[in-house]
This record gives structure tokens, C-alpha cells and sequence, in this order.
């Protein structure tokens, strides 16, 4: 799998990280990597818990991706 780390940023609130070109989440581990093979996009993400467990910095990051494809 060909990923460009530095678009990665972890949101601690939901334990994954998520990918700010792509919109790609992955499950995070504990040692602070990712699971390559959990990879679920954001439009995929129909558990609206996940969404409401979100902190406001993690939110913020979501949703300036979501914004960046409008334009």
C-alpha cells in the first residue's frame, strides 16, 4: 500500500487515524501505528457514535476535510 505519512493525523478521541487527502480511517494500535487493512472512508462511517465521540480538535480536522471537497 503506497500512503504519504504526513497526511496522517491521529484522532485520539475515536482511537484511529485518519488520513487528510483521502479521507481514509484506519483503527489505531497501541504502540501508536495503524491497521493498513481496517481502512474505512469517511462517507462509509454510518455509526453516528463515532461522530458524536469526536473531540472539537478531531471534529475540526474531519470536518475541514469534508469542507476541502466542496470546492
Amino acid at each position: 500500500m503506497n500512503l504519504n505519512y504526513k497526511n496522517f493525523v491521529e484522532l485520539k478521541s475515536v482511537g484511529c487515524w485518519f488520513n487528510k487527502e483521502d479521507g481514509m480511517t484506519y483503527a489505531a494500535y497501541n504502540d501508536g501505528g495503524w491497521d493498513e487493512l481496517s481502512g474505512a472512508h469517511i462517507d462509509d462511517v454510518e455509526n453516528n457514535e463515532w461522530f458524536d465521540a469526536l473531540s472539537q480538535k478531531d471534529l475540526d480536522i474531519v470536518e475541514g476535510y469534508c469542507e476541502s471537497r466542496l470546492y
